[in-house]
Formats: C-alpha cells, structure tokens, sequence
C-alpha cells in the first residue's frame, strides 16, 4: 500500500462522531488547517465544525468516498458495526489505499471483523487501549500512520 504524505493540503480527512470528544479532536485539525468532512447521526452536533470550515457529507460512506483517512468516534461497538460495516458504512465507501482509524472504546476484535469485511485494500487502525487524542495526534507526528502499541493495527488486501 503506498504511504500517504500527511498534512494539510496533501490528504483528506474524514471525521465521523461530533460528540464533546470527536468535535474537539476534529477542531484541532481544522485549527492546523486540515480538510475534513464530517458525519453525525444528528447534524446539529456538526454545526460548530461545519462553520470553521468542516465539509457535511450525508453518509459515513460519503465521508469515505470524500477522504483518504477517515477517523470513526461513535458511543458504542454497534454503533461502529453500523458506521463502519453497514451498506452506507465507510467500508462500502473506501477505496485502495483508505486509513480507517476508529478511536470508539470498543471490543479489538471488532477491528478484525472490520478488516475482515474491506473489499478495497484498507488499514484499520483502532487505539483499542490508547487514549483517542494519542491516536489523532499521530497527525502532527513524523510518521503519523506508523502505528504504537496498544494499537491494533491489521491490513485488508481484498
């Protein structure tokens, strides 16, 4: 898979949860001058994002199909299965070469089972025990998508 050169301007992100944690993380990046598109299931929860400039896509596959890494931080593991796994979920929106990092506090092999669905050759990275902020702040790392332990990393070549 080729690496992806990341920074604003060079790689398009994709945030879907614009709860208190998501909307803070994804303003950081806005902040550093990153385009983002964003998804929640309630708009309104988006709007702050959306006038600093986010972009609104009416889908999590739509976030997908607009970015080359999306990030997922929703409440709960069925709430991932249905963003990430649903027929309008990011997967079905990928393409080769997507970075789909979810930071949802969640079972590890749920990562798998993500992977094990991608029909596009996808990274899955999931920060199963790591804090989310340590995970976007990989961004403003020199090797931003090189994952760390705890960090449940696995590749989907479909």
């Amino acid at each position: 898979m080729p690496a992806l050169t990341v920074a604003p301007g060079k790689v398009r992100l994709g945030w879907i949860g614009t709860g208190v944690m998501g909307a803070s993380m994804c303003g950081h990046l806005l902040e550093r001058g990153y385009q983002v598109t964003v998804f929640n299931r309630t708009r309104s929860r988006a709007e702050g994002l959306l006038g600093r400039g986010a972009r609104w896509a009416d889908s999590p596959r739509a976030v997908a199909e607009a970015s080359d890494i999306v990030f997922t931080i929703v409440g709960y593991p069925q709430d991932v299965r249905a963003v990430v796994l649903g027929p309008d979920g990011t997967l079905a929106g990928s393409k080769p070469g997507n970075v789909l990092v979810d930071m949802t506090t969640s079972d590890p092999s749920l990562a798998r089972t993500q992977t094990a669905e991608a029909t596009a050759p996808v990274r899955v990275l999931s920060p199963c025990q790591t804090p989310p902020s340590r995970a976007a702040s990989r961004l403003h790392s020199s090797n931003p998508c090189r994952p760390s332990a705890p960090t449940c990393t696995t590749d989907a070549y479909g």
